[in-house]
C-alpha cells in the first residue's frame, strides 16, 4: 500500500525536519547548513549562514522558513536569501510560529521573543520559569515549564496559570487542530483544557506515555508509550483502541492530513497504520536511528529523516 524511497546521503547528522505547505522539506544539522528539498526528486538547495548545529526549522502558513541554531542565531529565509537575523541567548531554544504566520515565537531559558516579520520588530518578555516548550492556538500562547502551563495573550499582556491535577513533568504539549483544547502529557495520564483554560477531561493509562499527536479533527488524539503501545482515544469520552506493533519505546508519532493514517517510530524503524482498519499497513527500516518524522500537509506523504542525513520519502503505491 505504500512505498518507501531515500534520498540522497548527507555525511552529518541532522536535527530536525519540517515540511511546507508548498511542498518542500527543510532539514537542518549538525554541519551548520539548512537543505530545502524537493521531494519528488530528492534534490535539494544548501542554505548557509548559521555559525553552529541547526536545532530547528519551521515554516509558516505562507511558506516563510524560520531556523535557529546552538549559538542563539535565529534566521529568516526567502527562498536562498537570508531576509532578517536575530540572536538570542542560547539556552533552551524553541522556534514556533502563530497560526496567521506573521510572528515568530523564539524562546530562550526564562525569556520570549516576539518576532514580528512583516515590520521586524521584536518584543522581548521575562517570565519566572525556564521555557520548555512553547505552542499557539488561534487564541493563546501557552508556554509550558517543567510542570506547569502558562497562557498568555498573543500581546503577552494577560496571563492564566492552567491547574493540572496530575503530578509529574510535562513530556508533550499540543492544540487541537482549530485550537479547541490543550493536552498534556504526564506520566500515565493525558491532562485536556478547553480553549478558556478549564480542565475538560483526564485521559488515564495503564501505561507510562512518552507522546502524543492531535488528529486532524478536535476530539482524538493518539499517545506512544514507552512498551511500545499505541493509544488512540477516539473521543475524549471512551477508552482508548491499542495498536501494537513496536516492542521498543515509541520516539516519534504523527498523524496523517487525511486523518486516515498514523505513524510511529522506534531506533531506525518506522511504522504506518491504516486507522480505518485499525491494521498496520506498513514498515521500513533506515540505516540509522530516525530523528524525526513529519506529514505533508496536504497529502498522505510522509518524509523521515536519519541522524546520518538519509531522507525517506513514503508514499501511497
Amino acid at each position: 500500500m505504500f512505498q518507501s524511497r531515500t534520498f540522497q546521503h548527507i555525511p552529518t547528522e541532522t536535527l530536525s525536519l519540517a515540511w511546507s505547505h508548498g511542498n518542500r522539506i527543510a532539514t537542518g544539522g549538525i554541519d551548520r547548513n539548512v537543505r530545502v528539498w524537493d521531494p519528488n526528486d530528492g534534490t535539494n538547495q544548501v542554505l548557509a549562514g548559521h555559525d553552529d548545529w541547526v536545532r530547528r526549522v519551521t515554516w509558516s502558513r505562507h511558506n516563510q522558513l524560520a531556523t535557529c541554531d546552538d549559538s542563539g542565531k535565529v534566521i529568516l529565509w526567502n527562498k536562498d536569501a537570508v531576509v532578517g537575523e536575530l540572536t538570542v541567548k542560547a539556552d533552551y531554544l524553541q522556534l514556533t510560529w502563530s497560526p496567521n504566520g506573521t510572528t515568530l515565537a523564539i524562546g530562550s531559558r526564562c525569556t520570549i521573543h516576539l518576532w514580528e516579520t512583516v515590520t521586524k520588530s521584536t518584543s522581548r518578555h521575562e517570565l519566572s520559569c525556564i521555557i520548555r516548550d512553547i505552542v499557539w492556538s488561534p487564541f493563546w500562547i501557552a508556554i509550558v515549564s517543567q510542570n506547569a502551563v502558562q497562557l498568555w495573550d498573543h500581546t503577552m499582556a494577560e496571563r492564566r496559570d492552567l491547574v493540572s491535577p496530575s503530578d509529574g513533568a510535562i513530556r508533550t504539549i499540543a492544540w487541537s487542530n482549530l485550537g479547541s483544547y490543550l493536552a498534556a502529557v504526564k506520566d500515565r495520564t493525558v491532562t485536556v483544557w478547553n480553549s478558556a483554560g478549564n480542565l475538560h477531561c483526564m485521559l488515564k493509562s495503564e501505561r507510562y506515555l512518552k507522546n502524543m499527536v492531535w488528529a486532524p479533527i478536535e476530539t482524538s488524539l493518539a499517545c506512544g508509550t514507552y512498551d511500545g503501545t499505541i493509544l488512540v482515544w477516539w473521543t475524549l469520552q471512551t477508552e482508548p483502541v491499542e495498536l501494537k506493533n513496536i516492542s521498543t519505546p515509541v520516539q516519534h508519532i504523527a498523524w496523517s492530513a487525511s486523518g486516515r493514517f498514523l505513524a510511529a517510530v522506534s531506533g531506525p524503524c518506522m511504522h504506518l497504520w491504516d486507522l480505518h482498519t485499525g491494521n498496520p499497513v506498513h514498515s521500513v527500516t533506515l540505516t540509522n536511528i530516525i530523528t524525526a518524522i513529519a506529514w505533508s500537509l496536504d497529502r498522505d506523504q510522509i518524509a523521515s529523516i536519519c541522524d546520518d542525513g538519509v531522507l525517506s520519502i513514503t508514499t501511497p503505491t
